[in-house]
């Protein structure tokens, strides 16, 4: 979840902003192509007075726009009057509370190590030392 508050330009709204917000913001993954679908925003105009959420593909079944609109309305009076940081927790702790409600049990299977390792560098990991040297083989003779 990421939070945005501050005071629009007359030329932005927060149906623009969100729609912006939630398909080129760049949460951090190794998912490139599906950045943002578990990507939750709470965008919060201060001038204004406003809040909406913008949600990611993966979440919208488990976050439906009902429920996002009882939780801004749940958090109108903080808004009002000017609360942003109690806002963000409360947003914050009711998507939690949403979240926990619709999760279900996974089972867990022990994993077994792929058989095939692929590069570290997918996974936004670098080696900080140099390559190895190639071995030489015990049966080749100097």
């Amino acid at each position: 979840m990421a939070a945005y508050a501050g005071a629009l330009p007359k030329t932005l709204n927060l149906p623009d902003l969100r729609f912006w917000l939630i398909n080129h913001g760049a949460f951090q993954t190794h998912q490139i192509a599906r950045r943002n679908d578990f990507g939750l925003v709470l965008i919060i105009d201060t001038l204004r007075q406003e809040a909406s959420f913008a949600v990611g593909y993966a979440l919208e079944k488990a976050l439906p726009d009902q429920a996002l609109t009882g939780i801004l309305k749940k958090l109108r009076t903080a808004l009002l009057k000017g609360l942003v940081a109690s806002v963000i927790e409360g947003a914050e702790q009711r998507i939690e509370a949403l979240l926990k409600s619709v999760a279900t049990q996974e089972t867990r299977l022990t994993q077994q190590p792929p058989v095939i390792l692929g590069d570290a560098a997918d996974l936004g990991m670098h080696s900080l030392r140099p390559p190895s040297r190639p071995l030489l083989h015990a049966s080749r003779k100097m």
